[in-house]
C-alpha cells in the first residue's frame, strides 16, 4: 500500500512539473508577444526613446528570467532542444532590427522582418506550443496513471487524496493564469470564435486596438466587425479554418474602429475545436495600419527627393520615357527637357555650411514650382504641376546635388519651353534669407524639345544637359536651347579625357591635406587626402570636376594609384622629419574601380615598400555604398588588406545600406559618420540620437569613430559628449597644401597647436 501511494505521489509530481513546464513556457509566450509588439512599435514610429528603450530592458529581462527558470527545471531535456535554438535566433533578430531603427534604417528593419523576424518570431511560437503540447501530454499520461493506481488502492488514506486534489487545483489554477496572461498582456487581440463565427471571447486588447470593450461583442457574429468589402472573404476564411486541421491560416482585413474608422489587421487563425481547452477557432489580430503606412511612405521615399520632396531621378526618367514613346505614336505630341543647374553653389556651401545650402535647395525648388504653376498658356493640358497632377502632366525633379530637371509635357510650340525657362530666371532673381543675410542664386538652363533628333530618352537629357553646360559657359543665368553646334561639348568632354591621361605623367595631380583631431584633446591625429587637378590653362580644378569622368573612362585607376603612393611618402616625410611628434597617420579613399583591380593589394605593399611607412600610419576609407555592393568580395579584399598590417575605415557611414552582420564581419577600425548627420547636430533631435546611436554601435563592434563636416563648437562638444573619439572639418581645420601641413606640424611639435 506505501508502494502504491509513493508510485501515484511520484506521478502527481511528475504531473505538476509538466503543468509547471507548461506555465513558464506559456510565459515566455506572453513575453515574447510583447517583445515582437515593441519591435513593431519602433518600426512603426521609425526610432526609438528613452522611454522606449526602458520598456525594451524590462522585456528583455523578464525573457530572461524566465528562460533561466525553464533551464533549472529541464537543464537537459531533449524536449526543449528546439525551443532554445528558435529562443536565441529570435532574440538576435530582434536586436539586429533594433539597432537598423535606432540609425534610421526603417525600410530595411522592416525588410529584415518580413525576411528573417517573421519566421523566426513564427519558429519560436511555434516550439513553445510544441513543447506545451508534449508536456500536457505528459501531465495527462501521468495523471492518467495515477488515476488508475488510485483505484487499485482505495486504501491510501484520506490525507493523500486530499493533498493530490489540491495540488490539481493548484494545476489548473496555473492553467488558467496561463491562459490569462497570454490574452489579457497581448498586443494582439485575441479572439475565440465558435464554428459559426461568432464570438465566445475577446481579449482586453481589443479596447485599446479597436475602441471597445470585449463584453460589447459577446455573442456577435466576428464579419460583423469587418469592412462590408470584406466580409464575403472573412467568412469564406472563417469556413476554411472550420475545414482545416489545426494550420495556421492568416489574412488581412479591416476592421471598424469605435471612432467609426477603418483600421488595416493581419489576422491569424487556428482550428482548436476539439482541443478539450478551448473548443474553438483561435484568431490572433494584430493592427497592421501603421506597416502599411510605413510601406506607403517607402514607396513614396523611393521615387522621391527626401529633401525637397519633389520627384527623384529615378521617377523623371520614367515620366520622360512614357512622354518620349508618346510622342513616338503621336507626331503632333510635342515636349520639352530643361535642365537647371544652380550658378556657385558649391560658394554657398563652403562660406554658409551645408545646412544653408539645404534651405537653398529647398527655396529654390519652391520658386520653381511657382513659376511652373503660372498660367502662360503655353501647354495644351488643363493640369499644371500641383497637388491635382496627373501623371500626364508636367514634371518638376529633384535630379541631384543642385541639379532640377523639368519635362513638360504636350506643350504647342517648341519656343513654349524657353518661356517657361525665361520666367524661372525671373522667379529666381529675388534674393534668398540664409542664416540671417542675403544670398543670391542664379541657374544656368539648358533645354532640349521632342523635335531634337534622339533615338531614345536619354539622349534627349543629354541635349538638355548639353545644353545646360553651354549656357554655364556663356556667363551662367542663361537658358540655351539644344543644337547641333553643341556638339563641340562633346569634344571637350574628350579633350578632358585626353588631358587627364597625360595629367599623371606630368605630374598635374596634386594633394591637400585636411586634418584629423582628437576630440579628447584636440591634438592632430593625422590627415586625409584630397586629390585636386592643377589643369594648365584651366587652373585648380576639384574632384567633382573630374573624378566622375575619371571613373567611367577607368583613368581613376592610375590617379588612384598615384594617390596612394603619393600620400605614403608625404606621411613617412612628416613622421621622420618630426619624430617627436606622435605619428601621424595617413587615410587615402579608394575609388570603386580602384577597390575591384585584381593586384590592388600588390599596389598598396609597393606603396608602403617604396615609402617606408610603418603600415599602420596608412589608413583605406572605401565608401558603405561600395562596400555592401558585394559583401562577400568585400570581406575578402578587406582581410587581404588588413594582413598588410594597415588600418580599413568605412567612410560615409549611415547613408548606404549596411547589413550589420557584415559590418561585424569586416576587418575594419574605424567608421567616420557621413556629415549630413553631423550638420543635423544641434538643429534636430533626430540626428543627434542618430549619432550617438552610430558611435554606441562602433563601440560595440570595437571600431573607434571618426565624425566628418564638423562646422561649429556645439557638433564638437555634443560629439565629445557621444563619446565620439575623432573629428574633422571646417571648425578645426579646412584642406591644406603641403606647405601648411609643415607649419601645422612645426606648431604643434613646439606646443602651439
Amino acid at each position: 500500500m506505501i508502494a502504491v501511494a509513493i508510485g501515484v505521489y511520484r506521478l502527481r509530481a511528475q504531473a505538476d512539473e509538466s503543468k509547471a513546464m507548461e506555465l513558464l513556457l506559456g510565459r515566455i509566450e506572453s513575453q515574447t508577444i510583447q517583445l515582437q509588439g515593441l519591435q513593431w512599435h519602433a518600426a512603426a514610429k521609425g526610432q526609438v526613446s528613452s522611454k522606449f528603450l526602458g520598456e525594451l530592458r524590462n522585456a528583455r529581462l523578464g525573457m530572461l528570467q524566465t528562460a533561466k527558470e525553464v533551464k533549472q527545471h529541464q537543464p537537459s531535456d531533449e524536449i526543449l532542444g528546439p525551443f532554445y535554438k528558435a529562443y536565441t535566433d529570435y532574440v538576435a533578430t530582434v536586436d539586429q532590427e533594433l539597432l537598423l531603427i535606432a540609425v534610421g534604417r526603417n525600410a530595411q528593419a522592416i525588410k529584415l522582418d518580413d525576411e528573417i523576424g517573421g519566421p523566426a518570431y513564427k519558429s519560436l511560437t511555434d516550439a513553445i506550443e510544441a513543447a506545451v503540447s508534449t508536456y500536457n501530454k505528459q501531465a495527462q499520461e501521468s495523471q492518467r496513471k495515477a488515476e488508475y493506481q488510485s483505484i487499485l488502492e482505495i486504501t491510501i488514506p484520506a490525507l493523500v487524496v486530499f493533498i493530490l486534489f489540491w495540488r490539481l487545483q493548484r494545476v489548473l489554477r496555473r492553467s488558467e493564469e496561463r491562459f490569462r496572461s497570454l490574452t489579457e498582456n497581448a498586443f494582439d487581440i485575441v479572439a475565440i470564435l465558435d464554428r459559426d463565427g461568432r464570438i465566445q471571447y475577446l481579449s482586453s486588447s481589443v479596447e485599446g486596438i479597436l475602441g471597445y470593450s470585449p463584453s460589447a461583442t459577446n455573442k456577435e457574429d466576428f464579419a460583423g466587425l469587418v469592412h462590408p468589402d470584406d466580409r464575403v472573404i472573412a467568412r469564406t476564411w472563417i469556413a476554411d479554418v472550420v475545414q482545416s486541421n489545426g494550420k495556421p491560416i492568416p489574412i488581412e482585413l479591416r476592421f471598424q474602429h469605435a471612432r467609426n474608422e477603418w483600421i488595416q489587421v493581419e489576422a491569424v487563425a487556428r482550428n482548436l475545436l476539439n482541443t478539450a481547452n478551448i473548443q474553438g477557432l483561435v484568431v490572433n489580430c494584430r493592427d497592421i495600419s501603421a506597416r502599411k503606412s510605413a510601406e506607403e511612405r517607402l514607396t513614396h521615399n523611393a521615387f522621391h527627393d527626401v529633401l525637397t520632396n519633389l520627384p527623384n531621378r529615378a521617377l523623371f526618367l520614367d515620366r520622360l520615357r512614357r512622354a518620349f514613346y508618346n510622342s513616338k505614336r503621336h507626331p503632333d505630341y510635342l515636349f520639352a527637357v530643361l535642365f537647371i543647374d544652380l550658378d556657385n553653389f558649391k560658394i554657398v556651401n563652403d562660406s554658409l555650411g551645408h545646412t544653408c545650402g539645404d534651405q537653398l535647395i529647398g527655396a529654390v525648388a519652391d520658386r520653381i514650382m511657382g513659376a511652373l504653376r503660372q498660367e502662360d498658356g503655353v501647354s495644351r493640358s488643363p493640369v499644371r504641376i500641383g497637388p491635382n497632377r496627373s501623371p500626364g502632366d508636367d514634371t518638376l525633379a529633384r535630379f541631384g546635388g543642385d541639379e532640377f530637371t523639368v519635362l513638360l509635357v504636350d506643350i504647342k510650340h517648341p519656343s513654349n519651353a524657353l518661356q517657361v525657362g525665361t520666367r524661372i530666371h525671373e522667379f529666381l532673381a529675388a534674393p534668398f534669407m540664409l542664416g540671417g543675410q542675403e544670398v543670391f542664386a542664379s541657374a544656368s538652363i539648358g533645354i532640349a524639345t521632342s523635335d531634337t533628333h534622339a533615338n531614345l530618352p536619354d539622349d534627349l537629357l543629354r541635349a538638355a544637359d548639353t545644353a545646360m553646360y553651354r549656357a554655364k559657359a556663356s556667363g551662367k543665368g542663361h537658358c540655351e536651347v539644344f543644337n547641333t553646334e553643341m556638339h563641340s561639348l562633346a569634344v571637350n568632354r574628350l579633350r578632358l579625357e585626353s588631358d587627364m591621361r597625360r595629367a599623371v605623367e606630368r605630374g598635374e595631380f596634386l594633394l591637400n591635406y585636411q586634418p584629423i583631431v582628437s576630440l579628447t584633446d584636440s591634438q592632430l591625429v593625422g590627415f586625409e587626402a584630397l586629390i585636386r587637378w592643377q589643369r594648365p590653362q584651366v587652373g585648380l580644378i576639384s574632384p567633382g570636376e573630374f573624378i566622375a569622368a575619371a571613373e567611367e573612362t577607368g583613368l581613376i585607376v592610375p590617379i588612384g594609384q598615384w594617390a596612394v603612393r603619393e600620400a605614403c611618402a608625404r606621411a613617412q616625410a612628416w613622421n621622420r622629419e618630426h619624430a617627436s611628434t606622435a605619428p601621424m597617420a595617413i587615410c587615402v579613399n579608394i575609388s570603386a574601380r580602384q577597390f575591384t583591380q585584381p593586384d590592388l593589394f600588390v599596389q598598396i605593399k609597393e606603396a608602403l615598400r617604396q615609402s617606408g611607412l610603418n603600415p599602420a600610419q596608412l589608413k583605406l576609407e572605401i565608401t558603405e555604398s561600395l562596400a555592401m555592393a558585394d559583401a562577400e568580395k568585400t570581406e575578402t579584399i578587406l582581410r587581404q588588406l588588413k594582413a598588410l598590417g594597415i588600418g580599413l575605415s568605412i567612410d560615409d557611414f549611415g547613408t548606404g545600406y549596411s547589413s550589420l552582420s557584415y559590418l561585424r564581419r569586416f576587418p575594419v577600425n574605424t567608421l567616420k559618420i557621413d556629415q549630413s548627420f553631423i550638420s543635423g547636430i544641434g538643429i534636430d533631435t533626430e540626428s543627434g540620437e542618430i549619432v550617438r546611436t552610430i558611435v554606441t554601435l562602433a563601440h560595440n563592434l570595437g571600431l573607434d569613430v571618426v565624425a566628418e563636416g564638423v562646422e561649429t563648437i556645439e557638433q564638437a562638444n555634443a560629439l565629445k559628449n557621444f563619446g565620439c573619439e575623432f573629428a574633422q572639418g571646417y571648425y578645426f581645420h579646412r584642406p591644406m597644401g603641403e606647405k601648411m601641413v609643415e607649419e601645422l606640424l612645426e606648431g604643434q611639435r613646439v606646443g602651439k597647436v
